[in-house]
């Protein structure tokens, strides 16, 4: 039987503050955030007018902005801390973002 063809990893942070913090969090809680950020890169990429993002800490947490042309607000990820195996993305809610996460987390 043939396996599935996995999709690529994602590419490691660039900047070392948000590498050490992915490299901080439990292997069960890191992988699922490493998944949510290629989702954050490939959300964007799709999206016509976001362009590249921005990788930084805010407030501690992995964090994503539209600086190149400021289409967006800011996304942060972090594991929620009153649940070791539980995760979380925090944004404005605006009906765009709201609905391309709902529909990538159905499929």
């Amino acid at each position: 039987m043939k396996r599935p063809a996995k999709k690529p990893a994602a590419s490691k942070p660039r900047d070392s503050a948000v590498g050490a913090v992915f490299a901080a969090y439990p292997k069960p809680v890191k992988v699922k955030l490493l998944g949510l950020r290629q989702l954050i890169f490939d959300t964007a990429k799709a999206t016509q007018g976001v362009g590249r993002l921005e990788e930084t800490l805010k407030w501690g947490q992995p964090s994503y902005l539209t600086a190149e042309t400021n289409s967006g607000s800011t996304v942060r990820i972090d594991r929620v801390k009153a649940s070791a195996n539980q995760y979380a993305a925090y944004f404005t809610a605006r009906p765009i973002w709201s609905k391309r996460f709902a529909s990538c987390i159905r499929s």
